[in-house]
């Protein structure tokens, strides 16, 4: 399993004065946590953020952590990152531990593949989940999840409990909303879901 090495230091401290004084020197405030340890804090430069999402998987990659001062993570995934709503600059980020072969919920972008037959027609290709969170272990988490929507006349839609996803992956959520859709115009708007689906979606939000 490819993997990529992330460089750290051990954490002391914690609070928004930590956070802020490490953000002036280039660094992002992170928390490692799971298999049943303590979560561990550390701070690690922005830059290797920036390398990481350049690897194979982009921040998808499965990481060995090297711990300046404290105890190395052997493996673990990109969780979580919050960024500031304005300059886009990192704030913080969460790891996951994680073992070889254990399932792990990762979040995927998803890229769509080809020209959708629909659009021939007046149709528009809408894709509502821009993201989705997928079940995997960490050798087997794709880069991105890739769509094919060559056959997609209008009205047809892939949803996500149905998502086609690589070799040893399967959807967070069974929940039947659509990740891709081809759509026309009803009645003179713009229509993705049909009124069963609108119902469904609405139980599930309460």
């Amino acid at each position: 399993m490819e993997t990529y090495t992330i460089n750290a230091e051990a954490r002391p401290g914690t609070g928004k004065g930590v956070a802020r004084k490490l953000r002036a020197a280039g660094k992002v405030p992170v928390v490692a946590y799971g298999l049943g340890g303590d979560p561990v804090g550390l701070a690690v430069p922005a830059k290797q953020f920036v390398l990481l999402k350049k690897a194979s998987r982009g921040w998808n990659t499965p990481v060995h952590i090297v711990v300046e001062g404290g105890e190395d993570i052997p493996l673990a995934v990109l969780k979580d990152v919050q960024r500031h709503p304005l300059s886009g600059a990192l704030l913080h980020a969460d790891f996951i531990r994680v073992v070889p072969g254990a399932n792990v919920t990762v979040r995927v972008r998803v890229v769509t593949v080809g020209k959708a037959a629909g659009t021939e027609f007046g149709g528009t290709l809408q894709t509502p989940m821009r993201e989705v969170d997928i079940i995997c272990a960490p050798e087997h988490v794709p880069a991105v999840v890739e769509i094919d929507v060559t056959n997609l006349k209008i009205g047809d839609k892939i949803l996500l409990h149905a998502l086609p996803l690589p070799v040893g992956c399967r959807p967070a959520s069974k929940l039947n909303l659509p990740v891709v859709a081809c759509v026309g115009k009803r009645g003179g708007a713009v229509a993705l879901l049909d009124e069963d689906e609108e119902g469904e979606a609405e139980e599930t939000e309460e």
